[in-house]
């Protein structure tokens, strides 16, 4: 059923689009006429020209908690936001970041435009200089004789005692000779740390998507018996095909992945292990419990006991994909990304529900601000910034 905030956003899409027939006119005319403030916000976007160009799509965050803030924006002063973030104009940007809750409602996305600042001149210069950007590309890799190379934006090739590793700047293939003597139970190690992430192609042609903080060993050479390598953190694994050599993900020595080619995410953040499974077939082995996944399924073990259950892909694999996707997370989930992503340190204010959950999804290439300006809106938490470090704490009741 099409509720009126439904119909409202209909007929203000209409109206920016010229589109309108002389029925909708009417009820348009008559919403405007019904109260002030709803002429005060249609001159806002009169105000600005190619407004739903310049709004990008953000999922959605709990929508009905978003309406009830805009419509205390509207009736209320404007929001205290944190210093490094303090702009001029805040009237207006509450209003136009806000309405867009409103004019996209119908199709349940928030929008907020990643080039606010820029086309409409209202936040200091100063301030961007304060913002934190997202996680870029980058890594150090750790060779088996100790030696340790940065593997950033720019290119590198090297090669070394029959290893040979190209980087273009976003992925490294790293290749060996058909055999080198004595090489076999010496390892590499990837590290990558907070606020990056990296791709990688090993020498058996798997590739590799390791997310910020975490560490991916493996061998000089891979055995003739299975490829097995050693993770900390969490990564994404589209492994070659060998139908005689096994493809092993390491967890802590009691606990694997055992694939022949497949497509598979691993995350062992926290001493945990989830494992999902997006196409082929694994096997979890965690002491001596065993599952076989199939697509769609993901495993989580407490305490070698294995659990199975079925898998939300896109949440699952969002950090691959390049987005943050909320799905009944609690603050403390979501922060737990932030903190990976922004390479900050989050502490809660005494009063903030950390159980209460929050729904919804942003790309990741955005910077620090425009997340926080989303769940600013979406939440009733403030956000303040002070270095690296970041504050979550109870907003303060605005007038209605």
């Amino acid at each position: 059923m099409e509720t009126n905030r439904d119909r409202i956003a209909k007929l203000l899409i209409g109206y920016l689009k010229n589109s309108l027939s002389k029925e909708q006119e009417a009820e348009f005319t008559a919403w405007l006429e019904k109260d002030d403030r709803n002429k005060a916000l249609l001159k806002e976007f009169e105000k600005t020209s190619e407004v739903e160009a310049r709004l990008n799509a953000l999922a959605a965050f709990d929508e009905n908690t978003a309406w009830q803030r805009l419509r205390q924006q509207l009736e209320g002063p404007a929001p205290v936001v944190s210093k490094a973030m303090r702009i001029r104009s805040v009237r207006l940007i509450t209003i136009l970041s806000a309405a867009s809750i409103l004019l996209l409602f119908t199709f349940s996305w928030l929008f907020f435009s990643k080039t606010l600042d820029k086309t409409l001149g209202l936040a200091q210069e100063a301030e961007h200089e304060t913002d934190v950007r997202p996680a870029s590309s980058g890594a150090q890799l750790i060779f088996a004789d100790g030696e340790t190379i940065s593997l950033n934006t720019e290119a590198v090739t090297e090669k070394r005692n029959g290893v040979k590793l190209v980087h273009d700047g976003e992925e490294m293939h790293y290749s060996t000779e058909t055999s080198i003597p004595d090489q076999k139970t010496k390892y590499n190690t990837l590290v990558v740390p907070k606020a990056s992430f990296f791709r990688m192609v090993l020498a058996d042609g798997t590739k590799v998507w390791v997310n910020a903080m975490s560490k991916l060993r493996f061998p000089v050479v891979f055995s003739p018996s299975e490829r097995r390598v050693f993770l900390e953190g969490e990564a994404y694994f589209e492994v070659a095909h060998e139908a005689d050599r096994p493809f092993v993900v390491d967890v802590n020595g009691d606990r694997s992945i055992k694939v022949l080619g497949t497509h598979f995410n691993v995350n062992t953040y926290n001493d945990r292990l989830y494992a999902t499974l997006a196409e082929g077939k694994v096997e979890v082995f965690a002491g001596d419990q065993k599952s076989i996944l199939m697509p769609g399924q993901k495993a989580y073990v407490v305490r070698d006991q294995i659990n199975v259950r079925n898998a939300d892909l896109k949440r699952d694999l969002a950090w691959k994909n390049g987005e943050f996707y909320f799905k009944d997370d609690n603050l403390v989930q979501i922060a737990h990304q932030l903190s990976l992503w922004y390479d900050l340190d989050i502490r809660f204010g005494s009063s903030v529900s950390t159980t209460k959950t929050y729904s919804g999804s942003i790309g990741r290439d955005v910077n620090l601000s425009e997340v926080l300006e989303l769940l600013s809106y979406a939440t009733k938490l403030s956000f303040e910034m002070e270095g690296q470090k970041l504050t979550i704490s109870e907003t303060k009741k605005m007038r209605i």
